[in-house]
């Protein structure tokens, strides 16, 4: 029978196998951590080393372009949305020009020498 609950080591708290992530170089395939536990001390580590990061990320991004390509591509594609601005603005246009029309002609017949 397989155990489906572990101990983290840092926070001591019994948590599913769901939340743990995989670790190769541990026996059972499974980080002594949980996953909660790990990326905090991840963010920590990033803030007190951020030289280091630094010279990770040159270092992987010298050894792999294509995937700082890739990265690229896919922030453009997802953030660079000027296209679908400019149809939402139009749209927003005609859909109000009525009103504005409206709005204008009971502006100037309430005020007629202006």
């Amino acid at each position: 029978m397989i155990c489906s609950m572990k101990i983290c080591n840092k926070c001591k708290i019994s948590k599913n196998l769901m939340e743990f992530g995989a670790d190769a170089q541990k026996p059972n395939g499974i980080s002594y951590r949980c996953k909660k536990c790990t990326n905090l001390y991840a963010s920590l580590w990033r803030k007190l080393n951020p030289e280091k990061c630094k010279q990770s990320k040159k270092k992987s991004e010298a050894k792999h372009p294509e995937k700082k390509k890739e990265a690229k591509r896919r922030y453009a594609k997802k953030y660079n949305k000027r296209e679908v601005i400019i149809e939402t603005d139009l749209e927003y246009y005609e859909r109000k020009r009525k009103d504005r029309r409206k709005s204008n002609k009971k502006w100037r017949d309430k005020n007629p020498g202006k």
